[in-house]
């Protein structure tokens, strides 16, 4: 019992971190702070959550899958983490940077990936989907 309250604990400091990345990096108010916003969140995703987001960017689909399982992340979190990766991916995109494709095309690897581990579809993650193949489409 105490174990399961620990792992329950664990768990939702985890959503919170992922939160609260994800809430600094939409306040990014000019193009001078997104460098340092993307350092950061790199930095933070290390140490908070022991996830390396060069790991996160380049694996295959099933690899992804256990390397985030294997950090405790549960179906929200994976939802979470491919809203970050959308707004990191929108932004660059903005300032024209060329990894915005691969931001994007991973946002929607785990909007996936969260509906696997979930069980759960929703109507948002289907329009995060359809808005996010669309910036696709256009690129």
């Amino acid at each position: 019992m105490i174990q399961r309250d620990f792992l329950q604990d664990q768990i939702e400091q985890l959503g919170k971190v992922l939160a609260k990345m994800l809430a600094y990096f939409l306040d990014i108010q000019t193009p001078a702070e997104f460098s340092s916003r993307m350092e950061s969140i790199e930095e933070q995703l290390q140490k908070e959550l022991e996830i390396e987001l060069p790991e996160l960017l380049t694996r295959e689909k099933e690899g992804l899958k256990a390397y985030l399982l294997d950090k405790n992340l549960n179906g929200d979190h994976l939802d979470t983490l491919s809203k970050l990766l959308e707004a990191m991916g929108r932004q660059q995109r903005a300032l024209n940077l060329s990894d915005s494709r691969t931001y994007l095309e991973r946002a929607l690897t785990l909007i996936e990936l969260s509906d696997e581990v979930s069980g759960v579809l929703s109507f948002e993650k289907i329009e995060r989907q359809r808005r996010i193949e669309e910036i696709l489409q256009e690129a």
